[in-house]
């Protein structure tokens, strides 16, 4: 239930800070403030022995600021939902995490440049920078602890609890088609996010979020 509350959490907030309809369009202008929005399915790419990639998903709203008729800048605001898997996480010599899953809800900020071409079918490459803004992360899994000092065999207990995994900053790249339908398009767009930094678990620990994305979107 607390996974299912920790995804509902930053969804809520991203439809808060979302523009209303009247803001779809920017005041006075034709030009719309929301230019594009897209659903997304991602997949966690750790490489990482000790690491399983599970799939997620997300949602993002876009505006894209035209310099040319082939050169764009983009900025976003997206909510995404990765997941990963840690086999053996070590807190120290008495203190072991086994089959822990993470969860992790992040506010995300794109910033990039596309580059287009094409005339009514039209494809387009883009790479920025971003930031992976934790809202919040989960972790389950089993704990296993044994006392300093004693032969003793360990407790062994389940948990579900707040991981406190940081804020991640990355760069993307990305390809995509823009396929006309009557006045609007559809965006299909894979990319791929890749943190510069990763979170610390333990002193013996890290979790990194790279991640590999497809979007299907409408550009209006």
């Amino acid at each position: 239930m607390s996974k299912f509350r920790s995804i509902l959490k930053p969804l809520a907030t991203l439809v808060l800070v979302l523009p209303s309809n009247s803001w779809l369009s920017a005041q006075g202008s034709s030009q719309p403030f929301i230019s594009e929005m897209a659903v997304s399915i991602n997949q966690t790419n750790v490489g990482d022995a000790n690491t399983k990639d599970h799939i997620g998903f997300g949602i993002g709203a876009y505006h894209e600021f035209e310099r040319s008729e082939r050169l764009s800048l983009v900025l976003g605001l997206e909510y995404n939902y990765t997941h990963q898997f840690k086999e053996v996480v070590k807190e120290s010599d008495f203190v072991t995490r086994t089959n822990t899953d993470y969860y992790l809800n992040a506010l995300s900020v794109p910033a990039g440049i596309r580059f287009a071409g094409g005339n009514e079918l039209r494809y387009f490459v883009e790479t920025g920078l971003y930031a992976d803004l934790m809202v919040q992360s989960i972790r389950s899994g089993t704990l296993s602890e044994t006392n300093s000092g004693s032969g003793s065999n360990p407790e062994i207990s389940t948990f579900e609890e707040r991981a406190g995994v940081s804020s991640f900053i990355g760069a993307y790249i990305g390809i995509g088609l823009q396929i006309p339908i009557a006045e609007r398009s559809i965006l299909i767009r894979p990319d791929y996010k890749l943190a510069f930094s990763s979170s610390e678990l333990s002193k013996f620990e890290k979790l990194s979020n790279n991640y590999l994305r497809l979007q299907v979107g409408i550009r209006f």
